[in-house]
């Protein structure tokens, strides 16, 4: 029998009954925002919604306000999750090998953060206390583990029993004591999910509804004898009794948290968003929400917060693509006109020409805030994004990227390397180093194709600097040909990427800080001597939005687009002249100063409890300066990402950006895949042939 020691701090008041609680005000639908604030924990007391942020404990009211209750630092440390007995709010806690009970808020609405039971735990037990549940005078709480089981503490004191459940997901409890638990047993073609009613004393199971695989749930809500709710990764389903899954009407673009029944409704949280659903309100179900549908990745709700702020009752939803490419849906949605997807995210720059060539797009020009904000784009952009006086596309607000190849300044410094400028000095380069530098410089490691170098990649470099500078693009020239032996000669000598000591090249973002204290510098490479450096973004370097015309929510499409932004950068992405809120402070800064003093006081009272120990007081008192000294330093150099100082270095880097109008290299690999692989030294003649051949065709079927 499994050993239990309660301690029971709770007052008899808990069992008394309790006095009505104040009428409630029923929750509207609507999207709150929670501004990089995150939720970990819901639950409802008396009506009233309560939610564990990372700033505290808050309690929401129906207006969608929140009121303050407990800062993080007041609660009692180890809080997993949030629990209420319809009139007091509680919290369970892991620690010191206990579960914890503590009374966060009292039913006057006091908060009092008071430890009311302790359950010893066994060394053995892997405790879940996310799914605790707290019901009719005891603590339920799942065990994991080869043999998963819920425990139930009764809070008079008593000892507690232990219910084994074969297969435990997740589980709730009935208003008159059984454990309703979801079970998942693997099984031939697909996995049985179902939900068991399991008597808590005898341990007997009964199918109380069977929802397949689609209802395999990460938590549930027992609502009535006839319905509970689930919770799987991403939406919260409806579930009768003996019945089947039905969509409540709420989904998130990323993982939900946790979720809670109102009195008429439901609330969930997936980080900084908080969601409701009124059971009240015709708009709160499924078919008749105002939904907003973006198809493509990066549609994650942290990028629409104030979309969701002007629009509390829209929801954002993105599209099940299947694994299609959101650039081939949208070739079939434009040409037959269908309305269904909203907003499209691509990277696709050869698509790009075309939807401005046919028009395959809504005027983003609708939205001042997208004028304006093109008004300072820099001019490779402009030119890539705007189709005249209209704006066909607008650039997502954190995947916008210009990578680069970098070397290390460091390294060529020391062993007085020459920096190549071209392609082919690249290649001889790599080669010479294998030859005449490695055996000497174990320590150092050379991986020539970084930056996603490839035969594809080096071909779509070479035709945009020879587009660009307006030179006939001869892929049987001898200087491709040249450059092209050198690449197969160093893929024979570096087969393998080396990992093993300091990188001699590496992959990076264009730098902001260019300056000489930054280690790698960016090593952009043309295809002729002393030609102009270019920066040709590679695929998935730049990510923008397409409106479909055809759309059936188009001006809040556009809205949507005009309000996307990325809360991490507390800044626009760097696709513009001017950046207004340099310079860009270190989101992290704060914390890790945090961080830095609470080590200080660590070590500090170590020293106190030396007892004049002059070893351990010399060495506390080294750790301590260190500690100082690199906390110093932090505070000097780390406040800001960015300055104003930091960007003139940029802004000459980004006048080399270039965006082709249209790249056949790309489509021909996209087309044919195949066509570049297995080229080598004895074919590559009748490879660049072919090559040109399907690139002079690629052109003319855009003519």
């Amino acid at each position: 029998m499994r050993r239990f020691v309660l301690i029971a701090m709770l007052v008899s008041m808990i069992f008394c009954a309790c006095v009505a609680g104040a009428e409630t005000v029923d929750y509207t639908s609507g999207n709150i925002p929670c501004n990089e604030d995150d939720v970990y924990a819901l639950t409802c007391c008396d009506g009233l919604l309560y939610g564990l942020f990372e700033s505290g404990l808050y309690k929401v009211e129906p207006s969608g306000e929140k009121t303050l209750v407990a800062a993080a630092a007041e609660l009692f440390p180890g809080v997993e999750t949030l629990l209420s007995d319809d009139h007091s709010v509680y919290a369970a806690a892991a620690r010191e090998g206990q579960v914890i009970l503590v009374q966060l808020v009292n039913a006057d609405g006091t908060y009092v953060n008071q430890s009311v039971l302790a359950v010893e735990l066994e060394p053995e037990d892997d405790v879940d206390l996310s799914q605790s549940v707290l019901r009719n005078g005891f603590l339920y709480y799942p065990i994991r583990g080869s043999q998963p089981a819920v425990v139930r503490m009764p809070l008079s004191g008593e000892v507690g029993t232990l219910a084994f459940i074969d297969n435990l997901v997740c589980f709730d409890v009935t208003e008159d004591g059984e454990i309703l638990a979801q079970t998942r047993e693997s099984s031939w073609p697909e996995d049985t999910v179902l939900l068991q009613t399991v008597s808590p004393e005898t341990g007997e199971a009964e199918t109380w509804a069977d929802v397949g695989k689609a209802g395999y749930a990460f938590d549930m809500a027992y609502a009535d004898a006839d319905t509970v709710y689930l919770m799987t990764q991403r939406e919260i389903y409806k579930v009768q009794k003996d019945g089947e899954l039905a969509e409540t009407g709420i989904a998130f673009t990323q993982d939900i948290v946790d979720f809670c029944l109102l009195p008429q409704g439901l609330a969930a949280t997936s980080g900084g968003m908080l969601k409701i659903c009124s059971f009240n309100e015709a708009a709160g179900s499924a078919d008749q929400k105002l939904v907003l549908s973006i198809c493509g990745l990066y549609a994650d709700d942290e990028y629409f917060t104030a979309f969701y702020e002007a629009h509390p009752t829209w929801e954002i939803r993105p599209v099940d693509t299947d694994g299609e490419e959101t650039e081939a849906r949208f070739i079939r949605d434009v040409l037959t006109q269908t309305p269904d997807v909203d907003i499209y995210i691509m990277h696709d720059l050869n698509l790009l020409s075309d939807i401005k060539a046919k028009g395959y797009y809504a005027d983003l020009a609708a939205s001042e805030v997208i004028r304006e904000k093109a008004g300072r784009m820099y001019a490779p952009f402009v030119k890539t994004l705007m189709d005249g006086d209209k704006i066909a596309a607008f650039p997502h607000p954190y995947y916008v990227m210009i990578a680069a190849l970098n070397y290390n300044r460091t390294l060529f410094d020391r062993l007085q390397l020459t920096v190549p400028t071209t392609w082919e000095e690249y290649f001889d380069f790599c080669i010479d180093w294998k030859e005449n530098y490695e055996d000497a410089n174990r320590d150092i490691s050379v991986n020539p194709f970084m930056h996603e170098l490839s035969l594809v990649t080096l071909l779509e470099h070479f035709d945009d600097e020879m587009i660009r500078d307006g030179i006939p693009v001869d892929y049987q020239s001898e200087m491709l040909e040249n450059v092209l032996r050198k690449y197969l000669r160093v893929k024979e000598l570096y087969p393998e990427e080396d990992y093993s000591g300091t990188q001699l090249f590496y992959d990076y973002d264009l730098n902001l800080a260019q300056d000489d204290s930054f280690e790698f510098g960016a090593l952009p490479l043309t295809f002729r001597k002393d030609a102009e450096p270019i920066y040709t973004p590679l695929e998935g370097d730049v990510w923008y939005f397409v409106v479909n015309p055809y759309g059936t929510h188009v001006q809040e499409a556009i809205e949507c687009v005009a309000a996307a932004r990325d809360a991490s950068r507390n800044s626009d992405p760097y696709v513009y002249t001017e950046i207004p809120d340099l310079p860009l402070e270190n989101v992290y800064y704060e914390e890790a100063l945090e961080m830095y003093r609470e080590q200080l006081e660590q070590l500090e009272a170590r020293k106190a409890g030396a007892d004049d120990d002059p070893d351990i007081l010399l060495e506390v008192n080294e750790k301590i300066d260190a500690l100082t000294k690199e906390m110093q330093s932090y505070a000097d150099n780390n406040r800001y990402w960015f300055t104003e100082e930091d960007m003139g270095p940029f802004r000459e880097i980004v006048n080399h950006v270039y965006f082709s109008d249209f790249n056949p290299v790309k489509e021909i690999y996209a087309n044919d895949p195949e066509f570049f692989e297995n080229i080598n030294e004895e074919n590559l003649q009748g490879f660049l042939q072919a090559m040109d051949s399907k690139v002079k065709m690629s052109r003319l079927e855009r003519e």
